[in-house]
């Protein structure tokens, strides 16, 4: 069902030379440090467990406590991830997206220099990634360069700080739907 839901694609580039497709994808948009909304929100890792003797363990092994949130904040993505994907049976957004960055419609006004955090879900396989990014220009909606009812805003950002396993994820999502036209 959802590749009915795939957009034709023109093979563009971007300015940096990436590969650029028109995708359907899952979408969440929130701006850097910002709890997820409500309506996706995910059960909260929160704070380290605290056991006895965990204030003498932070204080004569900083470093086993630094590991220790350390993973529990993986663990947290990781949990965060795998349920956002169960969540989204199929895409919300109509996206523009190479490895550089993405461009989208969103309820949200957003500014240029915004440090923006792009839950996607890619399909057909459900892939979850969560991407930093910082907004690089705005305006409209992708199709009138303007706004409409609906409060749909037009923004394009460029992902920052991308792991080799997201590059990775991205470039064989994009490269599959090259492949198919």
């Amino acid at each position: 069902m959802a590749t009915a839901m795939r957009f034709s694609n023109d093979q563009f580039t971007d300015r940096r030379g990436s590969a650029r497709v028109t995708d359907a994808v899952g979408l969440d948009v929130r701006l850097q440090g910002e709890e997820r909304r409500a309506g996706s929100a995910q059960p909260a890792v929160g704070a380290p467990a605290r056991f006895a003797g965990f204030a003498e363990l932070e204080r004569t092994h900083p470093e086993a406590v630094a590991y220790i949130l350390s993973l529990e904040s993986q663990l947290g993505l990781i949990s965060r991830q795998s349920a956002d994907a169960a969540r989204c049976q199929f895409p919300t957004h109509k996206v523009s997206l190479s490895l550089s960055g993405i461009a989208f419609a969103h309820d949200r006004v957003l500014q240029p220099g915004d440090r923006i955090v792009l839950d996607l879900v890619l399909f057909p396989a459900q892939q979850p990634l969560s991407l930093p990014a910082t907004v690089v220009s705005v305006g409209g909606t992708a199709e009138s360069g303007r706004s409409i009812r609906g409060g749909k805003y037009a923004a394009r950002a460029a992902f920052s700080r991308l792991d080799e396993t997201q590059r990775a994820v991205l470039d064989a999502h994009i490269q599959g739907l090259l492949s198919q036209l």
